[in-house]
């Protein structure tokens, strides 16, 4: 064979070759059983190519014919089945050939006792054509007995009349507990054929050798990686007790998917592969088992917090003594994800973050999800996330990057680490509001560990001394950072909940607001001056529309005029040619509206605060309009007023009202 059989099923093979050797058929039939998934069919193909080798050696080798049971309703169909390997030629044309050569039947009644007769449709085995009866195919194998519809009366009556020729041995494979609940009659009728009943055990090894040498299988590097991470395969499958081996050539075929995205630092990466082995297979188990939904695994994170907590509270319930143990195993059933989990090693410790794994995984959870649920492989985020990895730090990586991985430190390491951190943050060497805030949780998360030897309310002096820093060298930017949902998912989440971490957050929001509302009320007085000297440039800035997609709106999104002048506005407006006005107040009114005036579009939904600075250019119109009454100025002005900018303030009226 190939593959070598395994230990487990090694007496299996043994039987078989006593079996097949033996001068004469023996009258009974041999069952191999086992789960659907265990192995079975791979463990008799590998026979038959044993018997194969055997015949083109030894004269007198036995070969074998196989038939898959799976769907058949009639036994026909198993004649069809063996004529096409014994006359390969004769069965690429139609099958009605076949039922014409080989379906010589007639209704017999195969009596095995007094008490017990079948009667059913079998074939005349002396009608059936000389090569069949050749004893070089005195091996017939029928696979898949559970998935056989074929009343089992009649399957086993027609199995019989090989079994008590003079040359057939015949090998059974079926999942026994599947048969016995479909066929309650099956046990009556198994002790008259089968006299021998031999277990398959899973042989993950072999079955994965078997199927790295899939043709599906095409880059040499990926045939590699398996025979390298088999020890972790087979491991993961032992943990999960996992029997069903099929979803192997599955999570071959997903692998070969990702490592043909992969970025190709990662792809040499001995580190980055193992843990994409790992987690696929983990995902890959749980989801056949359906202990897992697809569309779960990116709430993962959120969902092991919760439990982790319901888990504290059991163990303390525990520790006190208590006495309602009946309420705590109920609890304990219902840390559903937990329980899926926590059987693996390196996925859920409970020495530290039961989560550490899922927040610090590459591809992320999210990419996991999408691959599992959409079939989505190729992903920006591949890219974007492999240099900020545990994989690739190096002496250019950051401290405060360094320190997401803390627990992969030695004591040494992370001391020397954490205090370049701090020396980092004293020099004010980081100036990306994301680099900072990172930093700061940091420093809150270990000294709340004791692992740091400042007081959280040094820390927080610290950090609104850093922001002051940046605020005053003009190095804050005003845009607010703003991914809690990241914060939440990582493993310093925790940390969100310090009061001193939100009295840091909330002092960072209000000098970004301070910086962004000067900064606005500069811009604005910038814009009108535009505005003044250049209509038309004004208009592209404002609104994203006018140009027809031609990206020179710098403020298109952004409340800019919440900050401007309006009567500055308005003076302007008076100044602004006949001619140009139906232009000014239709761009106006596409900075918040779509072209059918009906509905505010998206990007306009964020300037509703402008609302107020409408408000008093209608006022300021107003006036104006009444100056200049008899004026053709004057009428365009009502005509502008009317058309453009009272129909866009009464359609944000109305969103802010509901």
């Amino acid at each position: 064979m190939e593959t070598p059989i395994s230990p487990e099923n090694k007496h299996i093979e043994d039987y078989l070759d006593f079996y097949c050797n033996l001068s004469t058929a023996p009258k009974f039939a041999v069952l191999i059983k086992g789960k659907w998934g265990s192995g079975k069919t791979w463990f008799i193909e590998e026979y038959r190519k044993k018997l194969k080798e055997k015949a083109k050696s030894d004269k007198t080798g036995k070969k074998s014919l196989y038939v898959s049971l799976y769907g058949m309703t009639d036994c026909s169909e198993i004649q069809d089945w063996f004529f096409q390997q014994l006359y390969p030629l004769l069965a690429s044309k139609p099958v009605v050939v076949a039922s014409q050569v080989m379906k010589a039947v007639a209704k017999l009644g195969v009596k095995f006792d007094d008490k017990l007769t079948w009667n059913i449709l079998i074939p005349d085995i002396k009608d059936l054509p000389i090569k069949f009866n050749d004893s070089k195919f005195n091996l017939l194998v029928f696979d898949d007995l559970e998935r056989c519809n074929i009343p089992i009366e009649s399957l086993l009556g027609y199995i019989n009349l090989f079994v008590n020729s003079e040359e057939f041995k015949v090998v059974i494979i079926g999942n026994e507990e599947e048969v016995i609940k479909k066929e309650n009659k099956y046990q009556r009728f198994k002790e008259k054929l089968i006299g021998q009943t031999l277990e398959v055990s899973p042989d993950l090894h072999a079955v994965l050798k078997t199927f790295i040498k899939n043709k599906n299988v095409k880059t040499p590097k990926v045939k590699q990686i398996f025979d390298d991470n088999i020890e972790l395969i087979k491991k993961l499958y032992e943990q999960s007790k996992c029997k069903n081996l099929r979803t192997l050539n599955k999570i071959i075929l997903d692998f070969q998917r990702i490592f043909d995205n992969l970025p190709n630092k990662a792809k040499d990466h001995p580190d980055i592969i193992k843990d994409i082995i790992e987690m696929l297979t983990i995902f890959s188990i749980e989801i056949y088992q359906g202990n897992l939904e697809p569309s779960d695994i990116g709430k993962l994170i959120n969902k092991l917090e919760k439990e982790a907590y319901d888990f504290a509270k059991i163990k303390n319930q525990q520790s006190q003594g208590s006495d309602k143990q009946e309420e705590i195993q109920e609890i304990k059933n219902k840390l559903h994800y937990r329980n899926i989990f926590i059987k693996y090693d390196n996925i859920i410790n409970n020495n530290y973050d039961s989560n550490y794994k899922f927040k610090t995984l590459f591809p992320s959870i999210d990419w996991w999800e999408n691959f599992f649920d959409k079939g989505i492989v190729k992903d920006s985020s591949l890219e974007e996330t492999i240099s900020d990895s545990i994989y690739f730090q190096d002496e250019k990586t950051p401290n405060w990057q360094k320190l997401l991985y803390f627990y992969f430190y030695s004591d040494e390491d992370f001391e020397k680490i954490l205090n370049s951190l701090a020396l980092d943050y004293k020099e004010r060497k980081y100036e990306e509001i994301y680099e900072v805030k990172t930093a700061t949780i940091l420093f809150f998360y270990f000294s709340n560990l004791k692992l740091y030897n400042k007081s959280k309310s040094e820390i927080l002096k610290e950090s609104k001394d850093y922001i002051n820093y940046l605020k005053h060298s003009n190095k804050l930017d005003w845009k607010l950072y703003n991914d809690e949902t990241h914060e939440a998912r990582s493993i310093f989440s925790e940390v969100l909940s310090y009061p001193e971490y939100k009295e840091f957050n909330d002092y960072l929001k209000e000098s970004q607001e301070q910086i962004k509302i000067s900064k606005f009320i500069s811009e604005s007085e910038k814009l009108l001056k535009i505005m003044e000297d250049n209509i038309d440039e004004f208009c592209k800035i404002i609104n994203i529309n006018i140009t027809n997609g031609f990206l020179n709106e710098k403020y298109y999104n952004y409340p800019i005029l919440k900050y401007a002048d309006a009567e500055k506005f308005v003076s302007i407006i008076s100044k602004t040619p006949n001619d140009k006005l139906r232009e000014l107040f239709n761009s106006l009114q596409l900075r918040y509206l779509d072209s059918n005036q009906t509905h505010i579009h998206s990007w306009g939904m964020e300037l509703i605060e402008e609302i107020y600075f409408l408000y008093q250019i209608q006022d300021l119109l107003l006036k104006l309009i009444d100056q200049r009454e008899g004026k053709l100025s004057g009428h365009l002005l009502e005509l502008a007023k009317k058309e453009y900018l009272d129909k866009s303030v009464n359609k944000i009226k109305e969103i802010k009202n509901t």
